[in-house]
């Protein structure tokens, strides 16, 4: 039933419950899915001793039940990982066994029709999903496993359904299909981007009947010449609708004295975007050769009109990074080398991302780059550190070194202030962040010890929304959070102290349950 580690402790039945009966520190428990109550099989548990640095770890079974053998006091963390489910983590202080029930959110769901105008289905539109940045104002492309953008096609009925999405806040929007541009510059056509609606993914929520709209729009035509091209090789030109950079209306390869034409736009404001040499699937797959040559230049499509576009190629841009701590100060204390993740905000149509070494003591000059919106983060870093997101702008090119700010985590310290009766009953703090980058845990789970101590170490530095409820209530598949009564923190770079206290008119609300808060306790009832 449990996966039984090394010391080879088997689990008894007591009373119909589970319980644990040999000696030593085990954590024990059974991991449900939030909302349903069904047992998970298959998370993946590793625990981690944050003084030592031990590890071990174990996999529930088929009724969600798992066993960790810890061989340590102190403080310990627990990571509960498995795919299509947010990830989670447990902060706690062992001073004996410890015997909790564990749930995992699953992928949220945003699901709902693609229509025109007068009411019909939209087929083979795209529903496009942005997912707002750690620390940050900026919506980026939310990608899978494979580094693909999550997108969904509509069916038939302009039904459309994203799934699996982790805690965070998001920006959906539903783009035409470039089927529907007409052969035609006066033909009628869908608009190219409806407005965007926004959503808040915290625990597996399932939005449903979600409805987008795109309407009729006049059509024009954009055409023109690049010149400056590279001697060899095809030119990619683009056309990008100017408020969704991240998708191209429309892809054409230049003739080759560097003519192009567009038809059947819609009417709007665009972005034409033109690199080279490209290869890759007869050019189209936008993989840029050597010495990149570029270009990039505004266009209003007037409705019936043709507009006469000339561009002129110039060499790509070279801009300088170096790691930086806050403030612009040395990186050192929390890092002082890592990789420099440059990844473009607008789809140029080609691999205009760059990953790159990156250190505190010297800038990283990188060169060939697009004229283009990058974020720019640092990855690989030293374990506790956490990278900021910066939205570099190359379409001018400047001389100084552009600052990646990495900033230690944050060490969560406090006290639970319940009334001295709860002492001995064990509560449950639960952390929401803002925002998290992908591979973040979506929540943070935190036992205070007996006296109503807690630490929660190396967050990432940013808002969260702490909720303190009790045992018996988290362990009951159909509890749901009310984040109306939560305790909005910002958990600083360094230690943040806090010491939360008990809701006004619920002195018990932060210890309902009755168990030891050490020593064998019986695992909740499935």
């Amino acid at each position: 039933m449990f996966t039984r580690l090394s010391r080879g402790c088997a689990p008894l039945m007591v009373a119909g419950l589970l319980a644990a009966p040999c000696a030593g520190f085990d954590v024990i428990g059974r991991v449900i899915e939030h909302g349903s109550g069904e047992a998970v099989e298959g998370a993946r548990l590793t625990l981690r001793n944050l003084d030592l640095r031990q590890t071990a770890s174990a996999t529930t079974d088929e009724r969600g039940y798992f066993q960790l053998e810890a061989g340590f006091r102190g403080r310990c963390q627990i990571e509960l990982t498995k795919p299509g489910y947010a990830s989670s983590v447990l902060f706690a202080s062992l001073d004996g066994d410890l015997v909790i029930a564990l749930r995992m959110i699953k992928g949220g769901v945003i699901a709902g029709r693609v229509a025109s105008a007068p009411g019909a289905p939209v087929p083979r539109a795209l529903v496009t999903i942005l997912r707002r940045l750690s620390g940050s104002a900026i919506f980026d492309r939310l990608t899978a496993s494979d580094g693909m953008p999550v997108v969904a096609a509509t069916d038939a009925q302009g039904a459309f359904r994203l799934f699996g999405l982790p805690p965070g806040s998001y920006s959906v929007s539903a783009v035409s299909s470039v089927d529907d541009i007409s052969s035609g510059s006066e033909a009628p056509v869908l608009e190219v981007v409806s407005q965007p609606q926004f959503f808040s993914m915290t625990a597996g929520e399932e939005h449903r009947n979600v409805e987008f709209t795109l309407s009729a729009s006049s059509a024009g035509a954009v055409s023109g010449r690049v010149e400056g091209g590279p001697p060899e090789g095809a030119v990619l030109v683009s056309l990008l609708p100017r408020e969704f950079p991240g998708f191209a209306r429309a892809k054409a390869l230049a003739e080759s004295d560097g003519t192009f034409s567009f038809r059947g736009i819609p009417a709007g404001a665009y972005s034409l975007f033109a690199v080279g040499p490209s290869s890759g699937s007869g050019g189209y797959a936008g993989i840029a050769g050597a010495a990149p040559v570029f270009a990039r230049t505004e266009v209003e499509v007037t409705p019936g009109r043709s507009q006469e576009i000339h561009v002129r190629m110039e060499p790509g841009k070279t801009a300088l990074f170096q790691l930086a701590g806050p403030d612009r100060t040395s990186a050192s204390a929390c890092s002082r080398n890592g990789t420099l993740a440059l990844t473009s905000l607008e789809a140029w149509g080609a691999q205009t991302g760059r990953r790159t070494e990156i250190t505190a003591l010297r800038p990283t000059a990188l060169r060939d780059l697009a004229p283009a919106r990058y974020i720019a983060r640092a990855t690989d870093i030293q374990e506790g550190c956490y990278s900021s997101t910066a939205v570099v702008d190359l379409r001018s090119e400047g001389s100084s070194a552009i600052p990646v700010t990495v900033l230690p985590g944050c060490n969560f310290r406090g006290r639970l202030l319940a009334p001295e009766a709860c002492a001995t009953r064990r509560p449950v703090l639960l952390l929401w962040p803002s925002a998290s980058e992908d591979g973040e845990p979506g929540v943070m789970i935190v036992l205070p010890d007996a006296l109503g101590h807690f630490t929660a170490d190396l967050l990432r530095p940013g808002p969260y929304r702490v909720l303190t409820v009790g045992e018996e209530e988290w362990s009951d598949p159909g509890w749901r959070p009310d984040f109306s009564g939560a305790f909005e923190m910002q958990c600083r770079s360094g230690t943040t102290e806090v010491d939360i206290p008990s809701p006004p008119g619920q002195p018990d609300a932060r210890c309902q349950s009755t168990g030891q808060v050490s020593g064998r306790r019986e695992l909740p009832r499935p």
